[in-house]
């Protein structure tokens, strides 16, 4: 499967995650589907909404209330998709859209949600009624509620008369609460505290993982979370103590720099070798799951604290450029993003600060000697806009994505975890890490402790930047 959610919201979304997978379905056509994270306009998914919620509500008195308010079902239906149309295109970050596409980009199926602290709100969750009963509905389903395992809440509402839908969410887990009335009919509100049914959640997991993994991507492999959210933040860290690893000390052919491709990838300190001892451990089991003539072109491991400042300032500023909100408020929703791609280091522990991960790109070795970079996409974040930074991108060639999922299938086999944002970020040892192979702790903190985040507040960042702006 190659899988696309984030956050991606989940947006997977717009922005989250976002991560998904290819998934053979019995269609008629015996297509594959495939779970997307939405980019741009959403008008193949009003057309697969405007055709659920006319096979459910054609004829019924839903049908006529309406059609007293506005002058055609398709009026409202227009209407009822464009304020989370809106939020959509205005790049909020709590709305993200997941789609199930054929291979021919045509939209099927998708779930849309609103992601608040602790809670998240399940907008519609929309099957074209040709594609429905192969099971498409069930898998945005159990990608949806994989990647939110971690909230407390999670709610939704549909009308009284969908009784079809209302079993589905209750199959899934979802116990109906109340019914609120409005000006068409009583509708439904179906919520589900997740921690009360550890049972169901962790067979969400084991389902999702599996559908993944029969269709060859390692989809539990990869974070496919804001690397901040809350749940891997709040992992604890038991440093072990080991030593960092110069892994250009280390006289291996198969790790060169990536400088030796091209000096502007030069990340400007001299520990960026540096790998913790676990890390490179799990680094050469990586090149044993590799062809024999490809190899690491590494970036950066190691990161001091005062270059991941650096990072951060400067990625914020980039995106603050183009935004359109200058607001106190609208930088907010700045921050959010570049904390996606940038490790803050305000209230957090950078895990390129830890030794717990690298970056890089892979090359080969031909037989006279000389070495040549494989295409794996667009590297990088800090270098300016990267529409292929995601690990399942859309917006790659076969080449890169069968070269990616070379990498991933390697790296899964050597316990390492991918960061579903940047497709050349692995770590081990680290939170991300700790939260996919659900090891309940961390196994490194800051390399160097007196690196201590300086007592800045995320609020005077964003005051002293509106300024610079």
């Amino acid at each position: 499967m190659k899988l696309s959610i984030a956050p991606s919201i989940l947006c997977l979304l717009c922005f989250f995650c976002q991560t998904y997978a290819d998934w053979q379905v019995t269609c008629n056509d015996e297509t594959r589907i495939i779970l997307a994270v939405c980019k741009e306009n959403l008008d193949k998914e009003q057309t697969v909404f405007n055709k659920t919620f006319t096979k459910a509500y054609q004829g019924t008195e839903i049908e006529q209330m309406i059609l007293k308010q506005y002058p055609s079902l398709a009026s409202f239906l227009t209407a009822a998709f464009e304020n989370v149309q809106n939020d959509f295109n205005s790049h909020k970050p709590d709305t993200f859209f997941i789609s199930a596409k054929k291979q021919n980009g045509d939209v099927v199926g998708f779930a849309a949600f609103y992601k608040k602290p602790e809670r998240v709100y399940l907008w519609q969750l929309a099957v074209d009624p040709e594609y429905q009963h192969l099971g498409i509905g069930q898998f945005l389903m159990y990608a949806f509620l994989n990647n939110w395992k971690d909230c407390y809440n999670i709610t939704l509402a549909t009308r009284r008369l969908n009784t079809h839908a209302i079993d589905f969410y209750k199959k899934h887990g979802f116990n109906t609460s109340n019914f609120v009335g409005d000006h068409l009919d009583p509708a439904v509100y179906i919520g589900m505290e997740q921690n009360i049914n550890p049972e169901f959640i962790a067979s969400i997991t084991q389902k999702y993982e599996k559908l993944s993994d029969d269709n060859g991507i390692p989809a539990h492999k990869i974070l496919s979370l804001p690397i901040v959210s809350p749940c891997i933040t709040h992992i604890k860290i038991e440093e072990c103590g080991e030593p960092l690893v110069d892994l250009y000390e280390t006289n291996n052919k198969r790790i060169v720099p990536l400088t030796a491709f091209d000096s502007k990838y030069n990340p400007g300190h001299n520990d960026a070798g540096k790998v913790r001892q676990g890390l490179y451990e799990h680094l050469l089991l990586l090149l044993s799951y590799l062809p024999e003539n490809v190899g690491l072109a590494v970036f950066e491991g190691y990161r001091p604290l005062w270059k991941q400042k650096e990072y951060f300032v400067k990625k914020f500023t980039e995106l603050a450029q183009t935004h359109p909100d200058k607001s106190f408020k609208g930088l907010e929703g700045v921050y959010s993003e570049t904390c996606k791609f940038v490790s803050p280091f305000i209230d957090n522990i950078p895990v390129h600060c830890t030794g717990a991960a690298i970056d890089f790109m892979l090359f080969t070795r031909n037989a006279n000697d000389t070495m040549e970079l494989l295409d794996l996409g667009k590297f990088g974040v800090i270098f300016g806009p990267n529409d292929q930074a995601k690990t399942l991108s859309e917006n790659i060639s076969v080449e890169q994505t069968q070269n990616r999922k070379m990498l991933l299938d390697a790296a899964a086999q050597a316990g390492l975890v991918n960061y579903g944002y940047e497709w050349w970020h692995y770590s081990y040892g680290d939170r991300a890490w700790a939260y996919v192979e659900n090891k309940g702790k961390a196994l490194y903190g800051l390399v160097h402790t007196e690196e201590t985040n300086e007592e800045l507040t995320k609020e005077d960042f964003l005051n002293s930047m509106q300024n610079k702006i």
